[in-house]
């Protein structure tokens, strides 16, 4: 290993919780938030606090929420959101 690669780091742009939840949104009012939000998650330098996911679970299958998921279509979203971030963290 040399000293540069034992330095190099990276950099990422955190995401908050919101993003996520305004990029699952089905809600008419939310449209033109829900493509922001996807345009901001296409990015590779991303990342997210371990909080993020479980925030992301409790409000998206809130009941009291417009378009609430279902435990297991929440618990696949964060799936996905966190291996795309390793993913990305892999490749770049």
């Amino acid at each position: 290993m040399t000293a540069s690669t034992a330095t190099r780091s990276t950099t990422g742009r955190f995401v908050d919780t919101n993003v996520l939840l305004y990029a699952v949104s089905h809600d008419p009012e939310e449209e033109d938030k829900a493509e922001r939000a996807n345009d901001i998650l296409a990015a590779t330098d991303l990342a997210l606090s371990v909080q993020v996911p479980q925030e992301f679970y409790v409000q998206a299958t809130r009941a009291s929420r417009r378009d609430p998921l279902t435990h297991s279509q929440a618990v696949k979203l964060v799936e996905s959101f966190l291996v795309g971030l390793l993913v990305a963290a892999l490749l770049a």
